[in-house]
C-alpha cells in the first residue's frame, strides 16, 4: 500500500451483479481516465471501484498490464477481470472491508490536496454541474500533479 500516494475510492450506486455493458463501459472510462497518462499506466494511483452489492473491484497499476484507451481492449480487459478473475493487478472482492478513514470529497479534493479522494459513480455534481465521474477523477488528478506536486 506504500507505493501508492494516492487513492481513488470510487462508489457506484448500483450493484456490479448484473454486469451489463453499460457498467463495463463505465469501469473501462474509470479505469482509463484514472490510471492513463499519455504514455504510460500511472503507478502512483489505486483506484477502488465500490459497488452497493458489497463488492470491490480494485485495480492495482503495479501489477497491471494491457490497460489501454480504446474503449474495445478496455472493455475486454474488465469483462475478463469481473468474470474470470485472470488479469493481475486487479483484483475482486466481496464484502472485504475498506478504510475510508480520512477521505476527501470530491469538492475538497478540488481546493485542497488529499492522499484519498471519493467520487460518487457515474456522476457528482459539482458548482450544480453534473459531472462524469471519471472525468471528475483525470481532473482531480492532473491538479494535484500541478499543486501538490507528486
Amino acid at each position: 500500500m506504500a507505493r501508492y500516494s494516492r487513492t481513488v475510492l470510487v462508489e457506484w450506486m448500483e450493484p456490479l451483479v448484473p454486469l451489463t455493458p453499460w457498467k463495463i463501459l463505465g469501469l473501462c472510462r474509470v479505469a482509463s481516465y484514472t490510471l492513463l497518462l499519455s504514455n504510460s499506466i500511472r503507478r502512483d494511483v489505486l483506484l477502488v471501484n465500490r459497488f452497493s452489492d458489497g463488492y470491490l473491484a480494485v485495480f492495482k497499476p503495479w501489477r497491471l498490464r494491457g490497460l489501454r484507451m480504446d474503449e474495445e481492449s478496455c472493455t475486454g480487459l474488465i469483462r475478463r477481470a469481473i468474470l474470470y478473475g485472470k488479469v493481475p493487478g486487479v483484483e475482486l472482492a466481496r464484502n472485504k472491508p475498506l478504510d475510508t478513514e480520512g477521505c476527501c470529497s470530491h469538492t475538497e479534493a478540488l481546493r485542497e490536496c488529499c492522499g484519498c479522494i471519493r467520487l460518487p459513480a457515474p456522476l457528482a455534481v459539482v458548482g450544480g454541474v453534473r459531472l462524469y465521474a471519471w472525468f471528475l477523477a483525470a481532473v482531480i488528478l492532473m491538479r494535484a500533479d500541478v499543486v501538490c506536486g507528486e
